[in-house]
C-alpha cells in the first residue's frame, strides 16, 4: 500500500471567514474600528475570526477517509467538495517506497556502544599483524563476518584502515565498466530472481527484452530495442546517444501515441541489463501523468543469456 498524500490547497471554502456560526451570524462592527460605525456584517470581514470572541473554528475533515480506501480517489463528490482531501498517487508512493529501501540499508548496523567495543578488540589484533579472519576464528564473540570487517575497515568505522591490511593492499581494485550502473541500489526488489518470482506468480505476463545497438565505430547514435516475446517482434529506436534522458524520451514518445493504458498493456514487464542508459528505473516506469506504465527489472551481471531473444 503506497502512501496517502493529501491535497491542502483546497483546504478554503471559498471565502477567507473560517467560523462554524458564519451562515447564522448577524453581528456588526464587533472590533469596533477607529471607532467608525461599520454596517457591514463582520462575517465578510477578514479581521473576523482574530477579533470575534465567539470564533469557532469550522473543521474539514472528511469522515469518508477514516475508512477504506481511506483516499478521495474514486470519490464522485470530489469535484465540488472543499474538505480536506487525500489522494493516492503510485508514483510519489513508489519513489517514497524506493527511497526508504535504500536509505535503510545504507551505513553500518551497529550501535556506537557495541562499535568502540569492536574497535578496541579488531584493531588491537590487526596492528598486531593478524587478519580479520583470524580474528573471526579466535573471537566468536564478534558476531560478525570476515565480509563485515572489511567493509567496516574500509569504511573507516574503526581506528585501523586499509593499510594496516598488508595483503589487502596488494589486491588490484576491481574495475567497473563506465557502462554499468553505479548506484545499485536500484536492484532492490528488481533482480532476476525477483522477475522469476513474480512470472512464477504470473505466468501470463507479456515480457519485453529491452537493450541497446552500438552504431557504427565513430558514431554516437545507438539503437534501442525492444523484442516482445509473446510474438516475436523487435522494435527499434534511433537514439542520439548512449543515454538515459534519450531512453526516457522514447518511452514517453510511445505513451503519448498509444496512451498510458495501450502502454501498460503491450509492456508490462520489460527486462533489460544493467546499462547505464537504464540506470533510473523510476522514470521510465512512471509515466507522463505519474502513472506506472510498466515494470523494469535487471538481468545478473555478465548474464546476457538471461534475455536471449533480443541478443
Amino acid at each position: 500500500m503506497g502512501k496517502i498524500h493529501p491535497d491542502n490547497d483546497l483546504n478554503l471554502d471559498g471565502f477567507h471567514n473560517k467560523c462554524t456560526l458564519r451562515g447564522s451570524c448577524k453581528k456588526k462592527n464587533i472590533c469596533n474600528s477607529a471607532g467608525v460605525v461599520c454596517r457591514k456584517l463582520c462575517k465578510s470581514c477578514p479581521r473576523c475570526n482574530s477579533v470575534c470572541k465567539e470564533f469557532k473554528p469550522k473543521c474539514y475533515h472528511c469522515t469518508l477517509i477514516d475508512k477504506a480506501p481511506y483516499v478521495c480517489n474514486g470519490c464522485r463528490h470530489k469535484s465540488g467538495c472543499r474538505l480536506d482531501k487525500a489522494y493516492y498517487r503510485a508514483a510519489i508512493a513508489q519513489r517514497e517506497y524506493r527511497t526508504i529501501l535504500i536509505e535503510s540499508r545504507n551505513g553500518i548496523n551497529i550501535s556506537e556502544e557495541n562499535l568502540t567495543i569492536l574497535d578496541n578488540i579488531v584493531s588491537s589484533l590487526v596492528q598486531q599483524g593478524q587478519s580479520p579472519y583470524m580474528i573471526c576464528r579466535n573471537h566468536p564473540e564478534i558476531k560478525l563476518s570476515e565480509k563485515t570487517l572489511y567493509n567496516y575497515i574500509d569504511s573507516g568505522a574503526l581506528t585501523v584502515s586499509n593499510i594496516d591490511l598488508p595483503k589487502k593492499v596488494k589486491y588490484k581494485v576491481r574495475q567497473v565498466h563506465k557502462t554499468e550502473i553505479q548506484d545499485t541500489g536500484i536492484f532492490e526488489g528488481r533482480t532476476y530472481k525477483d522477475y522469476q518470482a513474480f512470472m512464477s506468480m504470473f505466468p501470463d505476463t507479456p515480457v519485453v527484452e529491452m537493450d541497446t545497438v552500438l552504431g557504427c565505430e565513430g558514431s554516437k547514435k545507438v539503437l534501442l530495442t525492444l523484442h516482445f516475446d509473446c510474438c516475436s517482434l523487435m522494435a527499434a529506436f534511433l537514439l542520439d546517444n548512449k543515454q538515459q534522458d534519450n531512453v526516457l524520451r522514447i518511452f514517453n514518445q510511445i505513451e503519448k501515441a498509444i496512451t498510458a493504458f495501450q502502454f501498460t498493456k503491450a509492456m508490462p514487464l520489460i527486462l533489460t541489463d544493467r546499462g547505464g542508459e537504464f540506470s533510473d528505473p523510476d522514470a521510465l516506469e512512471a509515466g507522463m501523468e505519474n502513472i506506472i506504465r510498466t515494470s523494469i527489472y535487471y538481468c545478473d551481471p555478465m548474464c546476457s543469456w538471461q534475455k536471449p531473444h533480443c541478443e
